[in-house]
């Protein structure tokens, strides 16, 4: 695929994606920081006699002094470790596309979200003949429709329909890319 330039826009570019993992992040670590700050204050304080208090690093550290290894302190590290790690493995993973590329032609590109998919397949079903409802849900494997039709308990009637949902879902999504069509018709309940 070539790279077209469109004014300030680049076609051709990577697709739309979620946002960064690391953006949730981005509170915590500065909630983590200002806690950090008023230690800090507080030990100025304590070492310039501004404060009858000790410092709660100095009463932090004389809490270690003479801890050895037992099998508290080691769930407490092995915890703090994984935590690490994950918030890690969270700050450089690279967010989820978020969009499906759905062709382009002269020079434009066109990307859907599931959610709008989804929409697409279910207002086509509900459109469909025999069907009162419908519902849709689109994921990355496929769209799931639902279809709610009166009659459906007989099951050449029902098989009916479900030709008759998935082709108007089918025809209504043409290239859009949708993956496996999944038709689900249910008898109306009063």
């Amino acid at each position: 695929m070539s790279s077209t330039n469109v004014g300030s826009r680049l076609l051709g570019g990577p697709p739309p994606r979620r946002t960064p993992l690391a953006r949730f992040l981005g509170p915590l670590l500065a909630i983590a920081l200002v806690a950090l700050g008023v230690v800090g204050i507080q030990a100025l304080a304590a070492s310039q006699q501004w404060t009858s208090e000790r410092s709660w690093i100095t009463a932090a550290v004389d809490s270690l002094d003479g801890l050895e290894p037992t099998t508290g302190v080691l769930v407490v590290v092995t915890i703090a470790g994984v935590i690490g790690l994950v918030l890690l493995l969270t700050a450089i993973a690279p967010p989820r596309r978020s969009h499906r590329y759905a062709g382009g032609d002269g020079g434009a590109e066109l990307w859907i979200t599931a959610d709008a998919l989804a929409e697409v397949a279910a207002d086509a079903a509900d459109r469909a003949d025999g069907v009162l409802t419908a519902t849709a849900r689109a994921t990355r494997r496929g769209v799931r429709v639902t279809a709610v039709a009166r009659g459906a308990e007989d099951k050449g009637r029902r098989g009916d329909i479900e030709k008759t949902v998935r082709s108007a879902v089918a025809d209504r999504l043409g290239d859009l890319p949708a993956g496996r069509l999944h038709v689900n018709v249910k008898e109306e309940t009063a």
